[in-house]
């Protein structure tokens, strides 16, 4: 392992000694660390802020690899992207894989007629330590809807008459704009 490596593998949340997996099933049943899981949802399109987050798991090793199962349950408070009401959505994010080390030429290799179904659950570890974040958060991210809703019947933002003699509306978020006077040229 470089330097590199070993500072990465003691900054991991989740991680698990391959000499430990090989005498029996790793389990791993924590809480997900919400500052850590705050900082990776910066990268989402919306305003998404963990408030509770558990990683349930089990390792094993195999010949080849580690196989993994287990899921994480997130609750995130963000906006609707309808009506911006505050919500909250529950989120069960499956942790199930197949992890093979970096090295064995494998990790190169494309089908020539695409990718298996195996092929998409296949991540990979470097060294005698099996680092988790990286799984973890990628699988949280892709629960996360690309527009959440309140409800499937939300009606939006109630629009804001500016002048109701001529029943002109407008969106509230932009109702100070409304406001604003031009000079004329």
């Amino acid at each position: 392992m470089t330097d590199g490596n070993e500072k990465k593998h003691t900054d991991a949340f989740f991680s698990m000694d391959l000499e430990d997996l090989r005498k029996g099933s790793g389990k791993i049943d924590r809480d997900i660390p919400l500052d850590w899981l705050g900082q990776e949802m910066k990268a989402c399109e919306y305003n998404a802020e963990p408030t509770k987050a558990h990683a349930r798991m089990s390792l094993s090793a195999h010949d080849q690899g580690v196989l993994l199962s287990g899921n994480a349950s997130v609750r995130v408070k963000t906006e609707c992207g309808k009506c911006l009401a505050e919500i909250y959505l529950d989120l069960d994010c499956a942790l199930d894989g197949f992890m093979m080390p970096i090295g064995t030429g494998q990790e190169f290799e494309e089908p020539d007629d695409g990718l298996t179904p195996q092929d998409l659950k296949r991540e990979w570890y470097a060294g005698d330590t099996v680092v988790l974040d990286e799984l973890i958060r990628d699988a949280i991210m892709l629960e996360l809807p690309m527009n959440p809703r309140c409800s499937d019947s939300c009606s939006g933002i109630a629009l804001q008459a500016l002048d109701k003699s001529k029943e002109e509306y407008i969106d509230p978020r932009l109702a100070p704009l409304a406001s604003i006077k031009l000079p004329k040229e």
